[in-house]
């Protein structure tokens, strides 16, 4: 499954969502123009197949050593579950720790996150192979990516932000200004700026 595909069919189940007149709050406070919710997948029964079966694709041609899965947090057990199943592989393991020695590991998760880059670092230290992250959903945050690439660690993902904004601007759900201004959010999250771009 390629990454505009992966996007729109998020997009049309509202899992990404653009509002910049009325941004979204973050937990941590923080204003955003893309709202992110891997919740209402599952709830999309045609969709949720699709994603766990392009999540399974992805492993396959990435990581195609992959003997279990590890996900990362809670709300990542199902994706990590029906994907598994895809795959022809056990029951995925909620608790890094529990990863047996040796044993060649991907973590997935519904959005590329510190929280998966944790679950790496019990893993390896408890002697796991860690092949790599596998995700729905990638922001693209410099953050993040800095992270990962400091960590030396691999990920993949389905859908991206990048993709997202131009299937919206393609479909007039987004104006060209609004596209920049998605931009600057992602490039630095933190300063709200982005929103003197809108026009």
């Amino acid at each position: 499954m390629d990454k505009p595909l992966a996007s729109q069919l998020l997009m049309d189940v509202r899992a990404i969502t653009f509002n910049l007149t009325a941004p979204f709050k973050r937990d941590c406070g923080v204003c955003s123009p893309v709202k992110w919710d891997a919740g209402v997948i599952l709830s999309a029964a045609h969709t949720r197949g699709r994603i766990s079966s392009g999540l399974a694709e992805m492993i396959r041609q990435n990581y195609p050593q992959t003997e279990t899965l590890c996900y990362a947090t809670g709300d990542d057990s199902a994706f990590a579950v029906l994907t598994a199943e895809r795959l022809g592989l056990g029951l995925p393991l909620f608790s890094p720790s529990k990863v047996p020695s040796g044993v060649n590991t991907v973590v997935v998760c519904d959005c590329l996150s510190s929280s998966a880059l944790s679950a790496v670092k019990i893993i390896e230290e408890n002697g796991g192979v860690v092949l790599g992250v596998a995700c729905i959903f990638d922001h693209g945050m410099k953050n993040d990516r800095a992270r990962f690439e400091e960590a030396d660690v691999e990920y993949c993902a389905l859908a991206d932000l990048d993709t997202a904004v131009q299937i919206g601007l393609k479909k007039e759900l987004l104006k060209p200004t609004d596209t920049v201004a998605v931009l600057a959010y992602r490039d630095n999250p933190i300063d709200d700026r982005w929103m003197e771009m809108i026009v």
